[in-house]
């Protein structure tokens, strides 16, 4: 599994970008092998001083020192250059690592976004986007820049003693067994941390999101949730910091291990020197680079301690939401085109949500031909938005079937399907840009039709704002009130203009003595086209041809409002409740 985890990261990034791969890793093999040309000056250097000392004659060293120094400069060049790239090449790689997250998220089965599992598991992937560049990035500085150096090293180590590289070698084996203690614990902390997070950030959201301030703020939820987000933070702290502990003590074994090897072969390079087994040449590198050595040492096994058993378990979580999503695509690739919607027909179609204790919605059959205005009445809870998610396609239905044009909707191809469909739906969009641009969003401009659209009646107070002013304050612009918002929310869905109006209690934000001009307006922009009005309110239902009423999930009564009254017993009940309440 490590091993296809190692491939399928290293693919990854070489995609995000294979010419900065390249020249990336590239420069670092160079500055790997740049970094042994000091070890063999300075064997040469203290060799010929030996030599030049006896004689007496200290100017023959200066060439030696030249390349000394020569080959110092060489390094810090190369080094400058490793990590100029490595920056831009970081930015590069995370951006496309982000981009494949949120091209997978979009790709995802909208019921999906109902699971607290799935949820929590795009909060992994996200984080570990960045796991992925480091992962590798480990692995490469160990082949291409730490391994040239200490294969030089070893090589003078085992030339001194045969028995040197060996004793380093093997305080190494202690320290891999300490490095799969710690990816065991942090396998353990990343699910709990991640949970707690996506707790953390929500609550967040609703205390300093500016629409959620002030509700939070006059409401007085302020105190209820500081509480629980303080609650998280504390349990995430304490996690943490069990965590760290026996991290901590882990790394402390493994520098212990290290001291006591270079102790050992410092002690067996001075015996060697003594004995002229070898020149003081041999003896200078190996004292000057052996400290560089068990740093890298050192060094590697704290990256991989870091950069490996940390995240790997990250770049787990990354693959998990991509294979997952790429196995339930719901991308809409292939399939029939969609080009008209002629008929509606649901053949006892059944939904639940994932988790939930029984179906949303139980054997619902009906059957709409174009052009029809249907009401969905009902209770909260009664299935209504469920259903018009159905219909649109944003939900696919457990049992039964959902025909268009009496064929099966899964058939056709999803952006096709959606074309067809224009919505207001009751928690509409409120996007921080210009009115013009809040009303065309993916549409294509076309200045004609966006003028007779905010020239609607109904729409000319739209016509009093700026094209150029971005509706949000957060961006130095004005914001607007929830009816201003709401009229907006139907522009939009006029200018898209689609085969089906879906309008999810279109009014809700709509001052009582507007709401009559609204729904004419709704007449006016429907004709001609079939449109599903779901409302809370029993006169604007009477408003449309047919009603459907809707009771725990199932239909239980579909007709005119003379007929739902002589047989449909929750029509009735639904009717009388509001007008009791008008009286």
């Amino acid at each position: 599994m490590k091993q296809n985890i190692v491939w399928k990261a290293f693919r990854e990034l070489f995609l995000a970008s294979r010419s900065m791969f390249l020249a990336s890793y590239s420069l670092t093999l160079l500055q790997g092998l740049s970094r042994v040309l000091p070890i063999v000056a300075l064997q040469l250097l203290f060799d010929r001083i030996s030599v030049f000392a006896e004689k007496g004659d200290l100017r023959g060293i200066l060439w030696y020192l030249l390349i000394f120094t020569g080959a110092r400069i060489v390094c810090h060049v190369i080094d400058f250059a490793v990590n100029y790239l490595y920056e831009t090449y970081d930015m590069i790689a995370g951006y496309g690592m982000n981009r494949n997250v949120n091209r997978k998220v979009y790709a995802a089965k909208a019921v999906a976004f109902e699971q607290t599992a799935f949820l929590e598991k795009v909060n992994k992937a996200y984080r570990g986007t960045k796991s992925i560049r480091k992962f590798i990035d480990t692995w490469m500085l160990i082949l291409l820049l730490y391994l040239p150096e200490t294969m030089v090293i070893l090589l003078y180590l085992y030339k001194a003693n045969p028995n040197l590289p060996l004793i380093f070698l093997l305080i190494l084996l202690p320290s891999a067994a300490v490095l799969k203690l710690q990816e065991k614990e942090f396998s353990e902390q990343e699910e709990i941390a991640a949970n707690l997070q996506r707790k953390i950030d929500i609550y967040h959201k609703l205390m300093f999101d500016i629409r959620n301030i002030i509700e939070t703020k006059v409401v007085g939820y302020e105190g209820l949730l500081s509480g629980k987000a303080k609650k998280c933070v504390d349990e995430k702290a304490e996690q943490e910091y069990v965590y760290q502990k026996k991290k901590n003590n882990l790394e402390h074994i493994q520098k212990l291990l290290i001291i006591i090897g270079h102790i050992g072969i410092f002690g067996v390079l001075v015996w060697c020197t003594a004995n002229q087994i070898i020149t003081v040449g041999v003896f200078a590198a190996l004292a000057t680079s052996l400290g560089e050595l068990f740093e890298m040492a050192e060094e590697i096994l704290s990256v991989i301690a870091e950069g490996v058993s940390e995240e790997l378990e990250k770049i787990r979580n990354y693959f998990k939401m991509i294979e997952d999503i790429e196995s339930g695509t719901d991308s809409g690739a292939g399939g029939a085109r969609l080009e008209d919607l002629a008929s509606i027909d649901f053949e006892q179609v059944s939904f639940r949500y994932p988790g939930a204790p029984q179906n949303a919605l139980e054997d619902i059959s009906f059957h709409i031909d174009k052009g029809e205005h249907i009401a969905v009445v009902g209770e909260n809870g009664s299935g209504k938005s469920t259903l018009v998610k159905l219909l649109c396609g944003i939900y696919e239905c457990d049992g039964g079937c959902i025909r268009l044009n009496q064929t099966d909707s899964k058939t056709y191809e999803k952006t096709s399907l959606y074309r067809q469909f224009t919505a207001v739906f009751q928690n509409y969009g409120r996007y921080a840009m210009t009115l013009d641009e809040n009303i065309e969003l993916a549409e294509k401009m076309d200045a004609d039709r966006l003028a007779c659209t905010k020239g609607l009646q109904g729409l000319e107070s739209l016509q009093t704002f700026s094209g150029t002013e971005v509706l949000s304050r957060e961006f130095g612009g004005t914001d607007l009130s929830g009816g201003q918002w709401q009229r907006i929310a139907i522009a939009r869905a006029k200018y898209r203009d689609g085969a089906v109006y879906l309008l999810d209690e279109p009014t809700s934000a709509i001052d009582p003595n507007e709401e009559r001009r609204l729904y004419d307006l709704f007449q006016t922009i429907t004709a001609g086209k079939t449109a599903l009005i779901v409302t809370h309110r029993m006169s604007a239902a009477r408003l449309a041809e047919k009603i459907m009423v809707l009771k725990a999930g199932r239909l239980c009564g579909f007709g005119t409002h003379e007929m739902l009254w002589q047989s449909c017993g929750e029509y009735r009940r639904l009717w009388s409740l509001q007008a009791e309440m008008y009286k």
